[in-house]
């Protein structure tokens, strides 16, 4: 239990971490709903994919590029295990607020959509060839560590963050036919609004209108995580959000919905990896870099 709580909620080790992956070097619970303290770049290559956040899913095809924002929670299920090519860019909020200009501001693509939804563009096969090339080299860049790779990675993921830029201004959120089932998406949208209350099982069923047993095999099985588990990874991540915005961790504890701070600190070092004390100084500690 312990390992997928630490799945859940994901710290970047890195300020950038580009990576091209496939079947080959993939690891099952890294697939798990998720969240990281950075922005996500995902460009689907090829394989057979159910990707999903808290509203819907897509099957993906390729050349579907998803942009996730900072802390936003998601996943992808593996329909054929076979494959799984794809290229997958996180980057801090810390680094990405100092790459753009008083003119540009390059976290704009980010922000198109609310958290919960999917925020998709499609790539052509020219701007493919593109965007691999680029990350490629980005990637060389950041793992080999030759002289200047400093300059050069910089100017690299912002070479990626102009031409994703510059395709947001031209194409809107792309449409697609969603494929979660809407009694999941109902029972995300009612954990968002009532995640500082209790929250049983005997509640979403009836709110849903389906069996409890029916309901946590479906929930887990397309997230990875039970509900016990998801409901308490989103408490954890709304109380790193108000540590982040400078509230005090006992604050945070009650404002999030945990009852007492002993239970909240301990479920908070188990699931972040430190306290809520050592987290807030963390994060502070990026933000002044």
């Amino acid at each position: 239990m312990n390992e997928i709580h630490r799945k859940i909620l994901s710290i970047l080790d890195r300020d950038v971490i580009c990576e091209l992956k496939n079947a080959e070097n993939h690891i099952p619970e890294s697939l798990l709903f998720h969240n990281h303290d950075g922005c996500e770049i995902y460009l689907f290559l090829n394989g057979d994919v159910n990707y999903y956040t808290e509203s819907n899913g897509k099957k993906l095809e390729r050349g579907d590029l998803i942009l996730t924002r900072a802390y936003a929670f998601h996943g992808s299920v593996l329909v054929s295990p076979a494959l799984h090519d794809r290229i997958v860019i996180n980057i801090r909020e810390s680094v990405l607020s100092g790459l753009g200009s008083p003119e540009t501001d390059l976290s704009e693509c980010f922000l198109r959509t609310p958290s919960c939804e999917l925020n998709l563009l499609h790539l052509e096969e020219d701007d493919i060839r593109r965007f691999t090339e680029l990350a490629r080299q980005l990637q060389a860049e950041l793992l080999k560590h030759p002289w200047g790779s400093d300059v050069m990675s910089r100017a690299l993921l912002q070479q990626l963050l102009v031409m994703i830029g510059r395709l947001t201004v031209i194409d809107r959120p792309q449409e697609y036919p969603g494929i979660m089932p809407d009694f999941l998406a109902e029972t995300f949208s009612y954990i968002e609004d009532h995640l500082c209350e209790e929250i049983t099982l005997k509640q979403l069923s009836e709110h849903v209108h389906h069996n409890g047993t029916y309901l946590s095999r479906c929930f887990k099985k397309l997230s990875g995580a039970s509900l016990t588990q998801y409901i308490l990874a989103k408490r954890i991540a709304l109380a790193q959000k108000l540590l982040r915005e400078g509230h005090s961790p006992y604050d945070a504890c009650e404002l999030s919905g945990f009852n007492n701070y002993s239970n909240f600190s301990r479920s908070f070092s188990r699931q972040a990896g430190c306290s809520p004390r050592e987290y807030q100084k963390a994060v502070s500690g990026l933000w002044k870099k």
